[in-house]
């Protein structure tokens, strides 16, 4: 409860302009504390826009973001990473919506309540104050004719003197008595005019003081309910922030499960081609004789002692391989055009890719791999192309 009241403090002296001066004042500063209910609406509309479009480029970066390449413990965290986003994204267009449904309805409905509120007190107001200033013209009229009787009667008194003759003493004696009676009856309307005045001054003073007190409690009320929306507006962001540390704490969470070690395990048992490495490559003479001696006669074969020699030392190197195991093989799938386009953006990450942006369109120069292919972009760059990123036309 506020120390002060505005019935105590806003009343004028006198019966002037000044004296609803106090009013004016009031019903100013309602019709100023409605500018700062549309300002908040605004706000809440702006931060609504803000909100709903962050939270769609969250969601749209989510689901373009790629990891199909990583494997294991870090491939989880990044799906993560994805996932989690994705709802960062969704938590920020509920807390949109919050903005843009619940908060702007409410502001709404509470502006309209104390536009008609005020309304009605400042009508009732108004009407009597225009009784008040109808009955203060009447009785300012009744005053000053009034005044004028007065004065006559007392003009024509004082030509009732001793020593008139009879006739004119007794006409000033008769034009005395009627300006006299003429005078009460000024003086009757006059009082009764007064009377008027202050019975409209006391209904006025009733609904000056009625609008003083309600006019408190509007602003009290418009007061407190501003606060209390900011109030609700803040809780509503800390929560989503509160919720926004959620998604966070379970990237984090999977960023400690992941292990380098158990990566590494799962890219060679998925990919080894054998611990065994190849043998060295034997010398054969073409003479069949040592390494020391290169003098001699070639063997009767005609040659063919190298070539089997060497074929057999290949042979040999191949056998040692296949113990191993067998070696892992990429099958090449033909080109299936000879343009394709890019599906999403992709920056050169050496310089023998080729960096190009969603929709280009790039000529294919060789496709002899599963994941890659040689393209050339239509300013003539050419690069290698990820098959991930482009489409088949």
């Amino acid at each position: 409860m506020a120390s002060q009241r505005f019935v105590d403090n806003f009343w004028g002296v006198g019966y002037n302009e000044k004296e609803y001066e106090g009013f004016d004042i009031l019903g100013k500063r309602l019709r100023e504390g409605k500018y700062t209910v549309d300002h908040l609406s605004s706000y809440a509309k702006e931060r609504a826009k803000i909100e709903e479009q962050y939270g769609k480029e969250l969601q749209r970066l989510a689901r373009a973001t790629m990891f199909k390449y990583e494997i294991g413990t870090l491939r989880s965290s990044l799906d993560t990473l994805a996932s989690e986003t994705e709802q960062l994204g969704m938590d920020h267009l509920k807390l949109a919506n919050r903005f843009n449904v619940d908060l702007k309805k409410s502001l709404e409905d509470f502006r309209l309540e104390q536009q008609v509120a005020r309304k009605d007190i400042e009508e009732a107001v108004k009407k009597t104050q225009k009784m008040r200033n109808s009955a203060l013209d009447k009785a300012t009229k009744a005053k000053k004719a009034y005044d004028t009787k007065c004065k006559e009667a007392d003009q024509l008194k004082g030509k009732c003197v001793p020593g008139l003759p009879p006739l004119e003493a007794d006409k000033a004696e008769q034009k005395a008595a009627k300006a006299a009676q003429a005078a009460e009856q000024s003086n009757a309307a006059y009082m009764a005019s007064v009377h008027s005045m202050e019975d409209a001054r006391k209904q006025w003073e009733g609904d000056m003081e009625h609008c003083c007190t309600q006019f408190q409690k509007l602003e009290e009320t418009r007061i407190s309910w501003t606060r209390n929306l900011v109030w609700t507006m803040t809780n509503a962001c800390s929560t989503a922030c509160v919720d926004n540390d959620k998604h966070l704490e379970k990237i984090r969470k999977s960023l400690e499960a992941c292990q380098i070690e158990s990566d590494i395990d799962e890219f060679i048992d998925s990919h080894k081609t054998g611990s065994t490495r190849p043998p060295p490559l034997p010398y054969i003479n073409y003479y069949g004789i040592g390494s020391d001696d290169m003098r001699g006669t070639p063997r009767t074969s005609g040659g063919t002692g190298r070539s089997s020699a060497m074929g057999a030392a290949l042979s040999g190197a191949a056998s040692a391989a296949a113990a191993t195991g067998p070696v892992a093989t990429k099958s090449v799938a033909p080109a299936p055009s000879v343009h394709v386009k890019a599906a999403y953006d992709y920056d050169a990450q050496c310089s023998e890719e080729l960096s190009f942006v969603e929709g280009d369109i790039i000529k294919v120069l060789k496709r002899d791999d599963p994941e890659w292919l040689q393209g050339q972009t239509v300013t003539g760059n050419v690069g290698m192309v990820p098959v991930a990123f482009v489409v088949d036309l």
